[in-house]
């Protein structure tokens, strides 16, 4: 049959390539020989060197060794509560991730000593993860209060301040409006203004329901000392703005396991005006939009003026409407929307401002979500600080 056959030809293969082998030659087996008395002969020196108590721990090392070998079981529980497979799995895993990022290192270009911060930083909270657990650090996420607003309080708080103070107010903001909102109270608390009571009327408008946003917004940071709001407003601000953490990187927040610290080291090279790109950028984009779209418009009229085929009008047409579309939300990106309109948007999607428990979330993918939104969301055309 198909397998007689098969196997037959896989034997007489095995066979041939046996009988293809040379022998060694008496030359090649007396060096083998020298090779192994010259290595017994160090290993046997070596040994007799060392001390008596020395010999006798490594005999009986040695001698544990086959022991446990021969006895321990891999499902055997060992006396510090683990077993023999988790202990392992353990220690792989440590080694893989010691040596994993040790080759980042080595990859990463241009290494400086803020790479270096950056690695030492992400090693530590792992091992802070690893004794206490996780659920203390959601915990202090959720309550909006991380590990760097605890220590926020140092001699350069002014400073910052100032520095979030001025960024909250610059007409490229990219923070988004629920982000915007929370600062805005934060930032008013920060400058020892109380909180008022708005009470919306029945034909609430848009104008009420901002202004009674705010005020939820302020009365939610109202049991902070101002002082606290002081220090925490540009760590706050570091937590949803990125683009502030590329132009003062002293406030990025520690990194948070190997994917915040690959992220980490990639914003660390981001430019300074890392806003200013993004609109340059958009704006350009906008410009090509209409540069095409006005084309494909003439050129719709041209062939209608000519008379063509209704098939190539409505092909060019479709495609300047088309380019209509895009030139709009790239001018809506690239100008922002009135703030009504994010306002709007948040009470049509029944949002609730502050009641929002994002501490499951993994730091990285909060923060590349971050990044998306100010890339493909319009913003908020003018700053809520200074409506």
């Amino acid at each position: 049959c198909f397998t007689e056959k098969w196997g037959g030809l896989i034997k007489e293969l095995a066979l041939s390539a046996v009988a293809g082998r040379a022998a060694a030659s008496p030359m090649a087996l007396l060096g083998l020989a020298l090779t192994l008395c010259g290595t017994l002969g160090i290993v046997a020196y070596v040994a007799c060197s060392l001390p008596p108590f020395v010999q006798f721990c490594t005999i009986v090392s040695f001698a544990g060794s086959l022991l446990l070998m021969q006895e321990l079981g891999i499902a055997d529980e060992l006396p510090f509560g683990v077993s023999v497979a988790e202990f392992a799995a353990n220690a792989i895993q440590s080694y893989k991730r010691f040596w994993g990022q040790f080759m980042l290192l080595l990859a990463i270009p241009d290494l400086s000593a803020e790479d270096i911060n950056i690695v030492a930083q992400s090693l530590a909270n792992e091992v802070t993860a690893s004794t206490i657990g996780e659920e203390p650090q959601e915990r202090l996420e959720s309550n909006g209060v991380s590990h760097a607003c605890g220590t926020a309080c140092r001699p350069t708080d002014n400073d910052g301040f100032a520095l979030a103070s001025h960024w909250l107010q610059q007409p490229n903001l990219m923070v988004g409006f629920i982000g915007q909102l929370k600062l805005y109270g934060l930032f008013k608390r920060a400058q020892g203004q109380q909180s008022i009571d708005v009470v919306a009327e029945t034909s609430a408008g848009l104008g009420s329901w901002l202004a009674s946003a705010k005020a939820e917004a302020h009365r939610a940071h109202s049991s902070l000392t101002v002082e606290e709001a002081r220090a925490q407003l540009a760590l706050r601000l570091a937590e949803v703005d990125p683009c502030f953490v590329a132009a003062h990187p002293r406030y990025a927040s520690p990194p948070r396991g190997q994917a915040g610290m690959v992220l980490a080291l990639i914003e660390r090279r981001l430019p300074q005006r890392l806003n200013h790109h993004i609109v340059l950028g958009q704006t350009r984009l906008l410009t090509a939009s209409v540069v095409l779209t006005t084309a494909a418009t003439a050129r719709a009229a041209i062939l209608r003026a000519r008379c063509s085929s209704p098939q190539q009008v409505w092909r060019w047409i479709r495609a300047a409407l088309i380019g209509c579309t895009a030139s709009a939300y790239l001018l809506a990106l690239a100008r922002g929307l009135p703030v009504g309109w994010h306002l709007a948007a948040a009470r049509l999607c029944k949002f609730r401002w502050f009641q929002q428990c994002d501490g499951g979330t993994c730091h990285a993918v909060r923060r590349i979500q971050q990044y998306l939104t100010l890339l493909l969301m319009p913003r908020v055309n003018r700053p809520l600080v200074v409506e």
